[in-house]
């Protein structure tokens, strides 16, 4: 049996995290529109709170979207570890293993980047958007166990 560790960016989390800033964002204008006097300081506060709320974003964001992934390789099976459940997944079950780009919006310039899809027969599929090569490894490893090829 041989583990591997990755890592590889997931958006639940960082949506968690988009819709906490986005309600303090809510309190922090209703904040500024009664409390503070003259149009013009309202319009450079609300503009400093969209700034701030994109920059705390940003920066969080790096730290709360990156989720470590373990995937321990049998003979037959490989077994996937997230946070709250493990899955035994057969080899001749991974229907198609695909590479897609995407755009990442998740630093403060928007780049392409890829995701690996792993379709299983009659049970979904699981996401990876890539991060580090550790995650290239992983796919690598499984396409060998697997005798499939990566589909573009």
């Amino acid at each position: 049996m041989k583990t591997l560790n990755f890592k590889y960016k997931n958006d639940y989390y960082l949506n968690i995290l988009s819709a906490l800033l986005f309600v303090i964002l809510v309190l922090v204008l209703i904040v500024i529109f009664k409390y503070v006097d003259t149009m013009i300081n309202k319009l450079l506060f609300i503009l400093l709170a969209f700034i701030f709320a994109n920059i705390a974003l940003v920066i969080l964001g790096k730290i709360v979207g990156i989720v470590n992934g373990k995937i321990t390789l049998d003979k037959h099976s490989f077994i996937y570890e997230t946070l709250n459940n493990e899955y035994t997944i057969n080899y001749n079950e991974i229907e198609y293993i695909s590479r897609e780009i995407y755009t990442d919006n998740t630093d403060f310039i928007k780049k392409e980047n890829y995701s690996y899809i792993i379709k299983i027969k009659n049970a979904g599929y699981f996401v990876f958007k890539y991060y580090d090569d550790s995650l290239l490894e992983v796919i690598e490893e499984l396409l060998d166990k697997a005798k499939q090829k990566i589909m573009d």
